[in-house]
């Protein structure tokens, strides 16, 4: 898979390694971007700009998924939208209209991933049938239809797509739905292998028992054993009508298995997953978001323990239940919150729903901010997607909505705490050593429920202006490390080749 797409629009105009003041690199692969000054820095918040995607020419009707992806092509950045049960919608990030689609399917996902890796992306959507628009937006662009089922079956929601077995290209892996089932009754996964030159293979049944399937919501890729190939963990929706959430753990080749989940497999109606460290201590946690309430699942020697409760977090009623889940740390101050939607399932009353920041004031103390910090109050919204669109160093939010186009949400400004966003091969996690201090991050092109965009992690250094040295353990690669000491506030990235 070609990443350079993905660097241009996380990584800036790369400068050589070695003339970032001190900077060397052990290890090849590196670009390190120039430092990024924050003249005037002001305190976190965000602008709405969604009227940017609300062009003519976008008929906008309701949307139950509501997914969202974000991708750079031919140099600008686009955002595209289902914005209806069978329209997508796409805009440049300056507001202009790039287009519309209508499909003679049933979408619920959508995404912008380098399915071939030629270093253009690629469009998918999935529900009746995967429908694939090769080389997206461009001069060469063409669509496709790939189907894994023999019919399209209630409750099916998930694509993944991803490299399963470290070939370069990605797959796709078809989670579980109600209605999905094999002869025994069961709902099984299928993965698909991308055989290169856009083929496909046959689908693959991934074994277990009956009782073990669910209905999954969202899957969400990390190297949960620490054998550098990536796993799955399903996120669940109807946990106690049909099973709890699982982890697929990868034996290195794409065959996966159901193993020990050690905690993760917390019985829920589950809706958005992240990956990333949420106590601060250099180890990846899971934040699920379910529509009964939040789990801050926390890895222990003894597993995963939920500190949901003991970290103030907000319980929900079932009907503002959250939807799209994505952990960053949204200030820079050095402590990773949640970014987090709510909405009920068909929106009677959008002034219940805003979109909220859970923001830890210390690793184990949580508290709620949303409106002080200029987030809308009366939303549908759904996925949602925090990257920093307009190089401020803070990240900004899409989200989309049940019957609207998306919300854009823009920055302020910078701020006094420093940061740095690194780039890399997704399923990279990202360890950032500064001042005697380290964070612990995962590069990710799916972050949460629904939503995909560059593959990266931005790190907030609080006070730290100087980065020590930077690991990136890589899938199926291992340690790719960058020293320094070099200033923070910059972009940098590493890829293969």
């Amino acid at each position: 898979m070609s990443f350079a797409v993905f660097c241009v629009l996380a990584c800036g105009e790369p400068s050589d390694p070695g003339s970032a003041e001190t900077a060397e690199t052990s290890d090849t692969g590196w670009t390190v971007g120039p430092v990024e000054d924050c003249d005037s820095p002001t305190s976190v918040g965000w602008t709405d700009a969604s009227d940017l995607l609300s062009g003519d020419g976008v008929e906008v009707g309701s949307t139950i998924n509501g997914p969202i992806t974000v991708g750079e092509i031919e140099g600008r950045t686009w955002i595209a939208a289902l914005v209806g049960d069978a329209d997508l919608a796409w805009w440049t990030l300056d507001g202009e209209l790039g287009g519309t689609h209508t499909y003679t399917t049933s979408p619920v996902r959508v995404g912008l991933q380098d399915i071939d890796g030629d270093g253009v992306l690629d469009l998918w959507t999935n529900g009746e049938a995967v429908e694939i628009a090769w080389s997206f937006g461009t001069a060469a662009e063409s669509w496709e239809t790939v189907t894994a089922r023999d019919a399209f079956c209630l409750g099916l929601q998930e694509l993944t797509v991803f490299d399963a077995d470290g070939d370069g290209d990605l797959d796709l892996l078809y989670s579980t739905g109600l209605g999905c089932v094999d002869d025994d009754g069961a709902a099984r996964p299928l993965l698909v292998r991308n055989t290169g030159e856009r083929r496909f293979g046959a689908p693959e049944r991934i074994e277990g028992p009956a009782s073990a399937w669910g209905a999954t919501f969202e899957a969400a890729v990390a190297d949960l054993d620490g054998d550098l190939d990536p796993d799955v963990y399903l996120c669940n929706d109807f946990g106690p009508e049909t099973a709890p959430n699982a982890v697929l753990f990868n034996d290195g080749t794409g065959r996966f298995t159901l193993g020990d989940d050690e905690g993760l497999g917390i019985t829920t109606y589950c809706m958005s997953a992240s990956v990333a460290d949420l106590d601060g201590d250099g180890v990846l946690d899971m934040f699920v978001g379910a529509a009964t309430g939040q789990f801050a699942l926390v890895r222990t020697r003894a597993g995963y323990v939920d500190e949901a409760a003991a970290w103030g977090l907000r319980t929900f009623d079932g009907v503002q239940m959250p939807w799209g889940t994505a952990a960053v740390d949204a200030d820079n101050d050095g402590l990773v919150g949640v970014v987090m939607t709510t909405s009920d399932f068909n929106v009677p009353a959008p002034e219940w729903f805003p979109i909220l920041v859970d923001h830890p004031v210390t690793p184990s103390e949580w508290v709620v901010e949303s409106e002080a910090w200029g987030l809308p109050q009366s939303t549908g919204s759904r996925a949602v997607l925090a990257r920093d669109l307009n190089r401020d160093g803070v990240v900004d939010l899409v989200a989309a909505d049940f019957r609207n186009s998306p919300w854009l949400l823009v920055s302020d400004g910078c701020t006094a705490q420093s940061w740095v966003e690194v780039s890399a091969p997704p399923g990279t996690v990202v360890r950032v050593e500064a001042g005697g201090q380290a964070w612990t991050a995962l590069a990710t092109d799916d972050p949460g429920f629904a939503a995909t965009g560059p593959s990266l992690a931005h790190i907030g250094l609080g006070q730290e202006p100087t980065i020590d040295r930077v690991v990136a353990t890589v899938p199926w690669v291992g340690e790719r490390v960058l020293v320094g000491p070099f200033a923070a506030r910059r972009r940098i990235a590493w890829a293969p080749g």
